[in-house]
């Protein structure tokens, strides 16, 4: 599982990172269906990081591309079970995919005021994916003005 994810993860930031490269934009399928795959082998594994991919993923994607708030919502809700709510990225994830491109303001800065306001020492395992989490959304509301019309 570790290879799979892993290489995924890199695999998917490097297209994410290189959309000027079509070439490397037209393998997005591959790690995707790794993703797949290893949802498929380990749905719970490390605590919902899969569905945490998937929560990123699908909110780029519109409903008709198997997308969209909806389906990106069943990953963020099962991510936020998984970890028994201890992680943050799902929300960070959830404002910056879903909330962005709904252009619901209020609702994201609210969340991202929520992860915030969280101790990030409150799940020791997890302090580390917290804090980066709590920067990201730091880093985001700072730049609300670039994210909303």
């Amino acid at each position: 599982m570790p290879a799979l994810y892993w290489t995924a993860t890199a695999w998917t930031l490097a297209i994410v990172h290189g959309k000027g490269d079509m070439g490397l934009v037209s393998e997005l399928p591959v790690p995707v269906a790794m993703m797949e795959r290893a949802l498929a082998l380990d749905e719970p594994w490390k605590e919902g990081a899969l569905h945490e991919f998937f929560l990123s993923y699908l909110a780029t994607r519109t409903p008709a591309e198997g997308g969209g708030p909806a389906a990106a919502r069943v990953h963020y809700e099962r991510a936020l079970a998984l970890s028994m709510n201890k992680t943050l990225g799902p929300h960070v994830a959830w404002a910056e995919g879903v909330l962005v491109a709904a252009q619901d303001r209020a609702a994201f800065v609210a969340l991202l005021e929520q992860v915030l306001a969280a101790d990030p020492d409150a799940s020791p395992p997890h302090r580390l994916v917290n804090v980066l989490a709590q920067r990201r959304a730091r880093l985001l509301l700072d730049h609300l003005d670039d994210l909303f019309l």
